[in-house]
């Protein structure tokens, strides 16, 4: 009777584990799936492992598909509407306002699937595609050159500080970072201060080494309305966005998203606060390690 109940629970204790893994997998979780004795149970158990996986990644897909579908609902009506009415005899001025309109949402369809393709293959990875040596303060002042034009649409002073530790010959200014990753997280956050300023307003672009670590410190203020106090959980959240002050419209949600992704990559951090002391505006503080 004793080597029957051993035999039994020796049999029926990885089944239960096995039970339980299959569970988890059914409520949505990601447990790590067991380690077993027997051959048989092993199989069946990566069985299982590669199912859990291959149904995360379909779930992962249709998630996608189905943010991107309803974040296209508007700018597509938006373009629906103003073709229909274009049908209708109108002044040239004002056919041309709808052609406009038809053109700007286009433009918001394309940025967001962009934007959506560049986050969804940064959320892939587990790593970095390549580490590179590079110099982040010509990163940054190529990005804040590729902006130009759009600084001056908005009238924007940008006044940069760098610090003789990251913008002199010397090896301090160094880091290893995925290049396009970087640049494509420098450049939302430039993109978000210029979106949130005021016309005629300034942005500072300030860059030094941080103080406990001796890593790349890269701060960037604006003369925005900040950051509400209900919005500071959620303002790295995929497709999150505050309307802007001027346009009343919502970004992508994604930019911040993907700084976010590429900081995790990196070893980095990120953090959005408001500037406070009456000054007004928001302050992106974007940290990398050496």
């Amino acid at each position: 009777a004793t080597l029957g109940a051993a035999w039994t629970y020796w049999l029926l204790s990885p089944i239960g584990r096995l039970t339980r893994h299959a569970r988890a997998v059914r409520m949505g979780g990601r447990a790590v799936v067991p380690e077993l004795g027997h051959a048989e149970l092993r199989t069946l158990s990566r069985a299982l492992e590669a199912m859990r996986r291959e149904l995360e990644g379909l779930d992962y897909v249709e998630n996608y598909v189905q943010a991107l579908t309803h974040e296209l609902k508007s700018p597509l009506a938006g373009i629906r509407g103003a073709a229909e009415l274009l049908d209708e005899d109108m002044p040239d001025d004002k056919r041309a306002r709808f052609l406009e309109n038809i053109r700007a949402e286009t433009g918001r369809c394309e940025d967001l699937v962009r934007r959506l393709v560049q986050l969804a293959a940064l959320e892939s990875r587990t790593a970095p595609d390549r580490i590179e040596k590079l110099d982040f303060a010509a990163l940054v002042r190529d990005e804040i050159a590729t902006l130009r034009p759009r600084l001056e649409a908005k009238t924007l002073r940008l006044t940069e500080e760098f610090s003789a530790e990251t913008d002199d010959a010397g090896t301090s200014k160094w880091i290893a970072g995925d290049p396009l990753t970087l640049q494509i997280a420098v450049r939302n956050l430039l993109t978000n201060a210029i979106d949130f300023s005021p016309d005629g307003g300034e942005i500072r672009v300030l860059l030094g080494r941080g103080e406990e670590d001796g890593g790349v410190e890269l701060r960037i203020e604006d003369e925005g309305p900040g950051v509400p106090d209900y919005a500071a959980e959620r303002i790295f959240d995929r497709f999150y966005s505050l309307k802007h002050s001027v346009t009343g419209r919502k970004g992508s949600g994604l930019g911040l998203c993907f700084v976010r992704q590429a900081m995790l990559l990196h070893g980095g951090d990120i953090r959005l606060e408001n500037r406070g002391s009456g000054a007004g505006g928001t302050r992106a503080v974007m940290r990398l390690g050496s």
